[in-house]
């Protein structure tokens, strides 16, 4: 597995349906990816995005190729900060 770290900015809003369901983040130019709801951790990162969302932070989003080429332009598996 490949993991891509691609530059995203700062969080500006971070959502989530229901505990366990996909999350969506957007950053200050109004760019949206979406976490699927099928990672076994995705409420983990949905509370870390909050997290850098309150605080500011600009983040890097995590992209894989575990199960498929997923373009970090829509998806995104996990963040750091950078």
């Amino acid at each position: 597995m490949k993991r891509y770290s691609t530059p995203f900015g700062v969080i500006k809003s971070v959502r989530q349906a229901y505990s366990g369901s996909s999350v969506y983040i957007t950053n200050e130019q109004g760019h949206e990816v979406m976490m699927s709801h099928k990672f076994p951790y995705v409420n983990g990162v949905f509370e870390r995005c909050k997290k850098a969302m309150e605080s500011q932070d600009e983040v890097n989003i995590i992209t894989s190729t575990f199960t498929n080429n997923w373009s970090s332009a829509k998806y995104f598996c996990d963040i750091e900060e950078k």
